[in-house]
């Protein structure tokens, strides 16, 4: 029988997300979420939710918002010396400023309500660089959060999290995709793709273009980083390996309308 429901589930479930369980809680928490399936679909549902909004809320539309204004104050300017037309258009101008406000204050009661339930205001998870990710990964036993078992399942997750689809062409035999986790490390919201090389372990961090920061890793650790651009997405491989073995795998792809209403896109893993 599921649990989803009861205060106690669904204040871990909150915990969980942001990120604020330790390592004995989260491994508690995820085996009960393997055990009910109920929780487990509660859990794609709400990560689903959080993608699609920080999709729609996005924080440019305070810059258009100002645009806006500013352009119906000129067309208000103009309309009082030749009145008419001009004036009707200075009040479609003046509804769509405030629609644009709207939605900019929408954003801003969104990022106080995530901030809210988590004490570092803006970020889901303490900041970490990749070359910290990729030793508290490997110390973890390389085992991913999130495991997609079929390109639809790929795609939808990608999309869920940034408004692309991704895919992963076919790799020569020794190549695998082990799974997704999260990390604060480009952005609050890097996603990071946990793959196998022959046996080594590389992590490639995904993250939007325009808002991520530039990595670099330190020559005595032992690792390398290649970048790739697809689409609006930056890609961020980090492999002990002298060369890159996965980025030129990533091609965009937008998925099918009915893969976007999919409740889910993977197992815990």
């Amino acid at each position: 029988m599921s649990e989803t429901g009861r205060p106690e589930v669904e204040d871990r479930l909150d915990a969980y997300l942001d990120g604020l369980l330790n390592e004995t809680e989260r491994g508690v928490f995820e085996a009960q979420a393997e055990r009910d399936p109920g929780l487990s679909d509660q859990i794609a549902r709400q990560r689903r939710i959080d993608g699609s909004l920080r999709r729609l809320f996005d924080p440019p539309l305070e810059r258009r918002s100002e645009e806006v204004i500013a352009a119906a104050c000129r067309r208000r300017q103009q309309g009082s010396r030749s009145g008419g037309p001009a004036v009707r258009l200075v009040r479609r101008l003046a509804v769509a400023a405030v629609l644009a406000l709207g939605v900019f204050s929408t954003w801003q009661i969104y990022q106080f309500w995530r901030s809210e339930k988590s004490p570092k205001p803006g970020d889901l998870r303490p900041w970490r660089s990749l070359e910290t990710v990729y030793r508290d990964v490997v110390a973890g036993g390389f085992k991913p959060e999130w495991v997609c078992e079929n390109d639809r399942q790929f795609a939808t997750f990608v999309w869920s999290q940034f408004g692309q689809g991704l895919l992963l062409a076919a790799a020569r035999q020794g190549v695998a995709a082990v799974g997704w986790s999260y990390c604060n490390s480009l952005t609050p919201n890097t996603a990071a793709l946990l793959a196998r090389v022959d046996r080594e372990r590389v992590i490639v961090f995904v993250d939007r273009a325009e808002s991520a920061s530039r990595p670099s890793v330190s020559a005595e650790s032992g690792l390398h980083l290649f970048h790739r651009r697809v689409g609006g997405l930056i890609l961020y491989e980090l492999t002990p390996l002298g060369e890159s073995h996965l980025l030129d795998l990533f091609y965009e792809f937008e998925p099918p309308e009915e893969w976007k209403q999919d409740s889910g896109y993977g197992t815990l893993g």
